[in-house]
Formats: C-alpha cells, structure tokens, sequence
C-alpha cells in the first residue's frame, strides 16, 4: 500500500505501522494464489486490510480533544476492527485452499489480532470483548470426519470452479464460492469451542444451520454450472456425493447434540 506523499514524514502509531505492515504481509501471502482463485479469494483479504489500514491513518488524523474529533475517530478504529474482523471467513477459504497448516495459519491470524488488540487497548474498550481471528484447526480436521469432509468439498469445489469459464466467475461460479466458503466458515466456529452453557450450545447449533443452509442453497448455481460445463456423469455424482455426505454427518451431529448438551444451563 502506497502512503499518500505529504504524509510520509508524519510519525505514524504502533497501530498504523502494525496494520501497514499487515498490508505488506497480505499482499506477499496473496502472491502464493493460483491465477484461477484469485477472484475469488483475493478481493476478500487484500481489500479489507488496506481499508482497515487507511481508516486507522484517518483515525489519528482527527482532533481527540473535541466531541466531534472524538466520534470521528472512535468510527474510524470502529470501522478498521469490522473490516479485519470480516475477513475470518475469507481467511479460512485461502487457507484451506492453499493448504496452509495449523500453525502457519495461527502466525498469520496473530498479525490480524495484534491490530485488533492495539486499537483495543488504545481505546479502552473491555478485553473480555475483543474479537478475534481464530486460525483453521486442520489437526482437528484431520480427526473428525465432517470437518475433513467439508474441508475436502470445499477443495473440490475450488478446483472445479478455478477451470470453469471466465464469464461465469462473476456469476455462478462466485455463487458457488460464497455458499461453499460459508459452509466452511461456519462449520469451523461451530467447532472452534465445546459449549459449556446452553448460549453456547445455541450458538453451535445456529452455525451448523446455517451451514446445511449453505449447502443446501449452493445446489442450485451448482445444477447451472453442470449444465454449461457438460461434466461427465461420475464428475456430477461424485460432487453430489460430498456434499450429500456432509449434509447427513450435518444432521446427525445435530440429533447428538442435542442429547449431548441438553442439560447445559
């Protein structure tokens, strides 16, 4: 990200370094994405950091010692949290995408997480609500079989959208990537924590709602892709097949959940 030319000389925050550093960082790891995934991976990562990153630099620009300056820039690191919060989603697709392992990927979440915390503290907000980047947990993947599942789906899927036309990038096939990222999205943080209160419980069974939502809406672009694409018989029955596996191991974790928490408080 290029720092507009009369700033240059001005002092910037720790926070400012922290997130034009994280721009540098996003733009080098973005580098490592085939050219048939960039659409559909990059514009979620790179465009919110450097948003993140310019509403922080306004952020500091304002005048803290009036009301009005305040608001401002209260806004603007309001603002910056929701872009790079926004991102986990987008995250959990590259990473799956590109196979990116555990640790590597909590390295990357914690130079998300260091900007949160900055802009955290420096506006005194309540620690115990900072939000954060949670890294994809692919040594759990590898042991429970709906997440491996659905972690192999939306590999699948990426590579059979990544050679599809170019003219259906901005239609069906980025459909289809909104709906399979959001399945996977959604089965991670459902994941992430075992629930000890029924809130949490809830909460589990709400992302895994809408995770099967995400599946089952995905279906529709996907018929529509089939029939520009003309896949072959075995290419249609094996993606069906995934996801109608994941949808089953979906509904059946659910039926356990319920039995398995119901007596949470």
């Amino acid at each position: 990200m290029s720092v507009i030319a009369n700033k240059r000389k001005t002092a910037f925050s720790e926070f400012e370094r922290q997130a034009i550093s994280l721009c540098k960082f996003t733009e080098e790891r973005l580098r490592k994405v085939p050219s048939r995934y960039k659409k559909f991976i990059n514009p979620g990562l790179y465009d919110p950091v450097n948003r993140a990153a310019m509403a922080l630099i306004y952020a500091n620009e304002q005048n803290g010692r009036t009301p009005e300056g305040q608001e401002r820039r209260t806004a603007y690191f309001k603002q910056a949290v929701r872009l790079l919060v926004g991102q986990q989603k987008a995250l959990f697709a590259a990473w799956n995408v590109l196979g990116i392992d555990e640790d590597a990927a909590r390295r990357w979440s914690e130079r998300v997480n260091r900007v949160i915390a900055l802009v955290w503290g420096v506006n005194g907000w309540k620690q115990e609500e900072r939000p954060m980047i949670i890294p994809l947990p692919t040594k759990k993947m590898g042991r429970l079989e709906f997440l491996h599942n659905m972690a192999e789906l939306h590999r699948y899927t990426y590579q059979k959208i990544g050679h599809a036309p170019q003219h259906c990038k901005d239609t069906i096939s980025g459909q289809i990537a909104g709906f399979v990222d959001t399945a996977l999205a959604e089965i991670v943080l459902a994941n992430y924590k075992e629930p000890t209160t029924k809130k949490e419980a809830e909460e589990r069974a709400k992302h895994l709602d809408k995770a099967m939502q995400s599946l089952n809406g995905m279906q529709r672009p996907l018929l529509a892709l089939w029939l520009l694409m003309d896949y072959s018989e075995a290419t249609m029955n094996e993606w069906a097949g995934i996801i109608d596996a994941e949808l089953k191991m979906l509904a059946g974790l659910k039926k356990s959940d319920a039995e398995r928490f119901k007596s949470l408080k």
